[in-house]
């Protein structure tokens, strides 16, 4: 018998796996109301770039005691991304322009 993935286990491991899974959902989402093609060739730029300024204002978050849960997390990824996409000239509809003022906040902070 095999041994158990001691990874399966460990509490923070589940954690950050529902976070990325998060980040996942709110990007499909994004994406599908954006009707960007999945074949665009701004897409895989803006993923890196939005998966960094994800992770700067992670960091910020944490300096400054904010709280992000896996929705949360999601979110931030995904109202980075959109920024992202905005700047390389994908239409942002209004309605997917604003997100949590937490999030606004921390994507500002990044940006200047």
């Amino acid at each position: 018998m095999a041994d158990q993935d001691e990874w399966d286990r460990d509490p923070a491991v589940k954690w950050m796996r529902g976070v990325f899974k998060a980040m996942e959902r709110h990007q499909h989402r994004l994406i599908t109301q954006l009707n960007v093609s999945l074949f665009d060739p701004r897409l895989r730029p803006g993923r890196e770039r939005a998966l960094a300024l994800f992770n700067r204002a992670w960091k910020r978050a944490r300096w400054q005691g904010i709280v992000l849960d896996e929705e949360k997390a999601g979110r931030l990824y995904a109202a980075g991304l959109s920024r992202i996409l905005q700047q390389e000239g994908v239409v942002l509809p209004e309605a997917l322009s604003s997100f949590d003022p937490e999030i606004e906040m921390l994507l500002k902070e990044e940006a200047s």
